[in-house]
């Protein structure tokens, strides 16, 4: 497995290459059909890439070399590269999961250890709407508190993505965005959205940057926002 933040993506050229050879598995997790966490977005193919950032969050942690395709499905397509509507089935094989597989994810006591102790950084990676509070429902199916958890940043995930091509902006950027966002270069991060998808596209964002001491809150709002005893910050209320 690769540790090196360069190799967490391929290009369509790169792909092209290598279809044919015999080491390579491509799975396909588009996402188009999910409306996301903020239907209308001005990013849908920021929202469609969130499903290989999640795929990719499991495999590598699990000790997976594995690389997203940047610019996804949508690249692949506008630039008329060969595809196929036959079903892929690859021989199976022995893996074996990396014993700290878990490390790459953070339950709901890390989180309150990081709103109380300052022992992470917390990242929101919803809508800067839903961050504010200026939203009356998570999505509406993930609770009905308004706002963010107490002490997080927000980082909008499909901010790190181009709108245009579907590829993350450049690591200059992408290290630009956490720096004015108030994120130091290094240093533990726990990452949340609604249901720990986006969430992932966020902490993507990170490694690329060269953040690799990053955590996913898996349960993120489904359970945050349920409980009224976990703080949360609604700005619209101020």
């Amino acid at each position: 497995m690769s540790e090196n933040d360069r190799d967490y993506l391929v290009s369509t050229d790169w792909l092209a290459a290598h279809l044919g050879d015999s080491d390579l598995r491509i799975f396909d997790c588009t996402g188009s059909v999910y409306a996301g966490p903020n239907p209308g977005t001005p990013n849908p193919l920021a929202v469609g890439q969130t499903w290989a950032t999640r795929a990719w969050w499991l495999l590598h942690h699990a000790g997976v070399d594995v690389a997203i395709l940047d610019g996804g499905w949508f690249k692949w397509l506008t630039e008329g590269r060969p595809v196929s509507a036959d079903a892929v089935e690859y021989d199976p094989t022995t893996f074996v999961v990396r014993k700290d597989v878990g490390r790459g994810l953070a339950t709901k006591e890390h989180v309150l250890d990081a709103v109380h102790n300052g022992s992470a950084a917390i990242v929101d990676s919803l809508s800067p709407q839903s961050y504010n509070g200026e939203e009356d429902k998570q999505y509406g199916t993930f609770g009905t508190r308004r706002g963010h958890i107490t002490n997080a940043v927000n980082i909008y995930f499909a901010s790190l993505v181009d709108a245009d091509t579907g590829c993350f902006i450049d690591r200059d950027r992408l290290q630009d965005r956490f720096r004015t966002s108030g994120l130091d270069a290094q240093g533990k991060v726990i990452t949340y959205c609604g249901g720990g998808i986006g969430a992932t596209m966020t902490g993507f964002g990170l490694k690329l940057a060269g953040n690799h001491d990053v955590a996913v809150y898996d349960a993120s709002m489904m359970e945050w926002n349920a409980d009224p005893n976990l703080p949360m910050t609604d700005s619209s209320a101020v």
